[in-house]
């Protein structure tokens, strides 16, 4: 479950951040089967999609390269907080989280 710790990828769709994700875990030779997605997508209401991006723990490292590492620079120059799509959380979460 995403927190307000994790940094946040925006997308133009839900659809678009999950085939990105999906990428992730591509890149990261999961099996395509029990990990097809890397990173948890939160729909925000306007539309777009956010990516919850954990640098560290089980989704944010693996024996090897990071998950961090397997976004490009621009990807990680846009990740932005939590207070950034708080607002437009259909369910925010709870404090503290």
């Amino acid at each position: 479950m995403a927190t307000q710790a994790d940094s946040f990828l925006l997308f133009s769709t839900p659809t678009a951040a999950q085939n990105r994700s999906g990428q992730m875990s591509n890149q990261m030779h999961c099996d395509g089967v029990l990990t097809k997605f890397w990173y948890e997508v939160l729909p925000l209401t306007d539309g777009r999609g956010a990516m919850a991006v954990r640098p560290t723990g089980p989704y944010g490292t693996k024996p090897g390269p990071t998950a961090l590492s397997q976004l490009t620079p621009s990807e990680i120059s846009q990740l932005q907080p939590y207070s950034v799509i708080a607002g437009l959380l259909k369910d925010p979460l709870p404090p503290g989280s």
